[in-house]
């Protein structure tokens, strides 16, 4: 790297002595997200077909949204667009929090 390069200049060197603002560990994210989830269906923001995308996303590797929209018998549009407005929901909820 050139320390002319933009990118090299406003690097920072990572320590495992500092706290970065930015990463918490997962866990926690984990709960905050259980909990947006959680009251959204309480609100009503989130159907049960909302709720089968997410248990049908939630393991590892997640499968695509074609595959979701396959085994949900959906059509691939909605679960993109049920995908989407999920993470909107959650990511709008995480700001504020």
């Amino acid at each position: 790297m050139s320390e002319n390069d933009p990118i090299f200049k406003n690097a920072v060197r990572f320590s495992h002595k500092m706290k970065y603002p930015v990463a918490q560990p997962i866990e926690h994210r984990a709960e905050q997200v259980r909990d947006i989830i959680l009251e959204s269906v309480m609100l009503g923001r989130l159907d049960k077909t909302d709720l089968l995308i997410i248990a049908a996303r939630d393991c590892s590797p997640m499968p695509s949204i074609r595959q979701v929209a396959i085994g949900l018998g959906l059509h691939h549009e909605t679960v993109r667009r049920k995908v989407c407005h999920i993470k909107s929901l959650v990511s709008l909820c995480l700001i504020d929090a």
